[in-house]
């Protein structure tokens, strides 16, 4: 979702992605539960704890630091069926985790 709080959606492998911009004054972790209900058409009381995914302190304290060093860090981990990836803290990438087709697993449907 870009500053202006809409999201990009594409299709990925049958499934929908988001790309998120952090506002300047947005948590990291509320960036995430808002995009995440979003992609999933949800309200974000509606979701699970992210802390029953990650460890969000640690994320945050990682994003911040890498942040002052002006180094690069990408941490990526699944939350309610989507896989999210966070890149340098200000850039979520944020894609629904498909099931696998039957055609990957012979014999079973």
């Amino acid at each position: 979702m870009g500053r202006n709080g809409r999201g990009d959606r594409s299709a990925t492998d049958g499934g929908a992605e988001v790309v998120v911009e952090r506002g300047p004054e947005e948590s990291l972790t509320r960036a995430i539960l808002r995009s995440v209900a979003a992609l999933k058409g949800v309200a974000e009381r509606d979701l699970d704890t992210l802390y029953e995914s990650v460890d969000v302190e640690a994320l945050e304290s990682l994003v911040r630091h890498s942040s002052a060093r002006d180094s690069r860090v990408r941490v990526e981990f699944t939350f309610q069926g989507c896989t999210v990836v966070v890149r340098g803290g200000e850039t979520i990438r944020i894609a629904e985790n498909q099931p696998p087709r039957s055609e990957e697993y012979p014999g079973q449907s």
